[in-house]
């Protein structure tokens, strides 16, 4: 007979051996299950590390566009789009405006070269970028280091069914007038190879990066609307300075009618007497005249008020800036592509601050708050469109002025509308382009002139039309689409 000892040890290493098994078998169950949620897990990790790089892309791209409108809106930069030495502005870079036989607006690109395209990354710490021009292709170089660099082209007035196929290329004319298609592609690290091709016109992620694309439509929101049809425009009169010489006024353009002067009030044979008008050949002097316009008049006229009380009505003179410049006055003056004279801490605006601002800033409206006297000729090298919000204009000694003035007879910030004056030397001066009032127009002369001391006023449609088609504010229009792609 066996030992009860031996009996119970033995049974107890038959129980230990069942236990065993049954933990090996649920460890390996618990494997499974730990191998199943760290497959899952890996999963998520490359999504969200996909998503990332995606999400990193598109704000770049995004980013790439607002740039691209603010480089528009602005003036002259280098080849770093900075503005220490600049040379060009980033339109005349990269966009060519032209008129047809119709006068639209035909936007084309400038570019010729595959690369040669604004560039910006961000290497860590702040954004680098490079604007190259046909005379300089200074690139943006990569940035090295295993951190996320994210980085944008822009390609400017390209449109999208036309792509290059061999370099140089020139983009052909887009087929829809004034408006320009814009294409920002993003990628989450700027290529370091020419082999990779994320930032190319036609992107492609083969990097291992983020790729997005942004395709928007933008267009140039004229400063100059309506240009006028007469040399000198005024919502209510035009009355000459007497026993002085006659102001002077030339239009010979058939395309405007010829007119000289056109105003809302009614001319008596003695007002017209005060000009001196040429007009288109074979026009009679007095039929240049459009004056009593019932148009310009009709600008005067209040709306009525209605219950419950409508929105304020617009005043004549709003009226009046709304129909040649295309917006309300504060919306104007608040535009990206405008710039103020004086700027601060200077409180007053001279010619010297207005050609300096325009040779800073080409395509740009200069508006001068209050004011303006003048001891030098503006608008040589390029025309000014010229707004002063204010009730007189002075001209110095032999000023010309080459472009378009309106002046609002407004004292600001809210004062009541007054005639404007232009306060004139005792030499010959000259206005070409258009002058306009948004009241009544009245010169002067500070001492008694000579015969020839004359003020002209001479209109010129090419200098209207440059300024229609060329000058204003770049705009992103409604609509365009975003493409994304992420390589795992």
């Amino acid at each position: 007979m066996k030992d009860p000892l031996a009996r119970t040890l033995s049974g107890s290493r038959q129980r230990g051996a069942a236990s065993l098994v049954v933990v090996m078998v649920l460890f390996f169950v618990v494997s499974l299950a730990a191998a199943y949620a760290s497959r899952n897990l890996i999963f998520e990790q490359k999504t969200a590390a996909n998503q990332a790089r995606s999400t990193l892309a598109f704000e770049a791209a995004d980013a790439g566009v607002e740039w691209a409108l603010a480089q528009l809106n602005g003036g002259v930069i280098n080849n770093s789009c900075g503005d220490a030495t600049p040379t060009t502005s980033f339109q005349q870079r990269y966009v060519a405006i032209a008129a047809n036989g119709n006068l639209s607006q035909n936007i084309r690109s400038t570019q010729i070269a595959g690369d040669w395209w604004p560039t910006c990354v961000f290497d860590g710490a702040q954004w680098s970028c490079s604007c190259p021009n046909a005379s300089a292709a200074t690139l943006t170089a990569a940035t090295s280091g295993s951190g996320p660099f994210p980085a944008f082209r822009v390609w400017v007035a390209t449109p999208e069914a036309t792509a290059p196929t061999s370099s140089p290329w020139v983009a052909p004319t887009v087929p829809r007038p004034g408006l320009m298609p814009l294409i920002s592609v993003g990628c989450s690290r700027l290529p370091a190879a020419s082999s990779d091709t994320c930032l190319d016109y036609l992107p492609r992620s083969d990097i291992g990066e983020g790729l997005s694309s942004v395709h928007v439509m933008l267009a140039l929101r004229s400063g100059l609307a309506v240009p006028p049809a007469a040399a000198v425009t005024a919502r209510m009169g035009v009355a000459p300075a007497t026993l002085a010489p006659k102001l002077r006024v030339v239009n010979a353009d058939t395309g405007s009618g010829g007119f000289t002067v056109n105003a809302g009030i009614l001319f008596t044979a003695a007002d017209k007497g005060l000009f001196d008008v040429h007009s288109v050949p074979g026009t009679p002097a007095e039929q240049s005249f459009a004056d009593d316009d019932k148009k310009l008049d009709a600008l005067s006229i209040t709306a009525p008020t209605t219950t419950p009380p409508a929105p304020p009505a617009l005043t004549a003179g709003e009226r009046m800036f709304v129909s040649i410049l295309g917006m309300k006055r504060d919306t104007y003056r608040q535009q990206p592509g405008l710039r103020r004279c004086p700027s601060p801490p200077s409180t007053t605006c001279t010619a010297a601050d207005i050609n300096a601002l325009l040779a800073q800033n080409p395509g740009r409206i200069i508006w001068v708050d209050g004011n303006l006297t003048l001891d030098a000729d503006i608008g040589v090298l390029a025309p000014v469109l010229l707004v002063i919000d204010g009730t007189s204009l002075t001209l110095g000694n032999d000023v010309d002025i080459t472009g378009f003035v309106y002046i609002t007879g407004r004292t600001p910030p809210a004062g009541a509308a007054s005639a404007v004056t232009v306060n004139l030397p005792n030499t010959p001066t000259s206005i070409t382009g258009a002058l306009v009032s948004e009241t009544s127009l009245l010169t002067s002369y500070t001492s008694a002139p000579a015969a020839t001391d004359e003020l002209s006023v001479i209109y010129s449609p090419a200098v209207l039309n440059t300024l229609r088609i060329g000058y204003g504010s770049w705009v992103r229009l409604g609509g365009g689409w975003r493409d994304f792609k992420a390589n795992p």
